[in-house]
């Protein structure tokens, strides 16, 4: 049962005896007169399971409901709410801050899930990746894995992941610089950290470093040897006019391999120095001192 005191027409505290139902005032004015369902207020006391009507009547549930769901307009007169408020507020255990880990690339790669959620490694060679110390139960956490050496890398997933059959095992992307991300929750009672989610091939902007050569006629026909990173199937090759990577000169594409593209410089372009982009679904190359090409006469 809940008591409420009025002062000068206020109701200036309120008491929560038990668990019936809660005194509130829509506007924090009540005054002798007035009466809660029915009931007079007699010696500033609240009557016995009397009930404030805001909209239709509110007992002590449906405050502590609306309270919780950060309702506004009215007032909650209650000392002791906040307490019981308090008390059904919990924190995840696995609510760990999403800091990123860069792991350390090793044969088998070690993991501290009390680290964070964001775990990032870029493998050199076919790796086994540790089970995760310190997990707590409910915690989520994304691998993001890069290939790097000659790409093709493989994992092998230590004894504490669990794969399904509705979502098994993925096949790593196979080209240097790609990046893939998994995606797991650590379920205590089994022990376990299940796979839930797998987004694949995620292309690196690629950059030019350097143009071998780095001129020829503007009739094209030039056999260039482009250098860089981030370079995949499908890549294609532009040496600009002016209007950036869109707006220049296609050169044919003959070969392609993560580092290096050998491109044939197309015709009708203008005289002078442009930089030469190359297009990958990662973005285009960021102009540099390196990727400068000169079209003679």
């Amino acid at each position: 049962m809940a008591r409420g005191k009025h002062v000068k027409g206020r109701v200036r505290q309120l008491e929560v005896v038990d668990d019936c139902d809660l005194v509130v005032a829509t506007n924090g004015h009540l005054n002798d007169r007035e009466s809660l369902n029915g009931h007079a207020l007699e010696d500033e006391t609240e009557p016995r399971n009397a009930h404030v009507m805001m909209n239709g009547t509110l007992n002590r549930r449906m405050v502590l409901g609306l309270a919780a769901a950060g309702v506004a307009g009215g007032s909650v007169l209650a000392e002791g709410f906040s307490s019981p408020a308090l008390a059904a507020t919990t924190t995840e255990p696995g609510a760990v801050a999403p800091a990123v880990v860069a792991l350390a690339d090793a044969p088998t790669i070690a993991v501290n899930a009390s680290l964070g959620n964001d775990f990032r490694v870029t493998i050199a060679a076919s790796r086994t990746m540790g089970n995760p110390a310190n997990a707590a139960d409910g915690q989520k956490i994304v691998f993001q894995i890069t290939q790097g050496g000659t790409g093709s890398c493989t994992i092998t997933w230590g004894s504490l992941y669990e794969f399904s059959s509705a979502l098994p095992q993925p096949t790593l992307s196979t080209i240097v610089g790609q990046t893939d991300l998994l995606a797991f929750i650590y379920n205590a009672a089994l022990g376990k950290w299940l796979f839930v989610a797998f987004v694949g091939q995620f292309y690196p902007a690629p950059t030019v470093s350097s143009i071998s050569p780095n001129s020829g006629p503007k009739t094209g026909g030039t056999l260039l040897t482009i250098t860089g990173t981030g370079f995949v199937p499908g890549a294609q090759v532009v040496i600009g006019q002016g209007n950036g990577p869109f707006g220049g000169i296609a050169a044919t594409v003959e070969s392609i391999t993560p580092t290096t593209i050998i491109a044939t410089t197309g015709g009708g372009a203008k005289k002078g120095s442009w930089n030469l982009f190359v297009l990958t679904p990662g973005g285009a190359s960021a102009p540099n001192a390196g990727d400068s090409f000169s079209y003679t006469s």
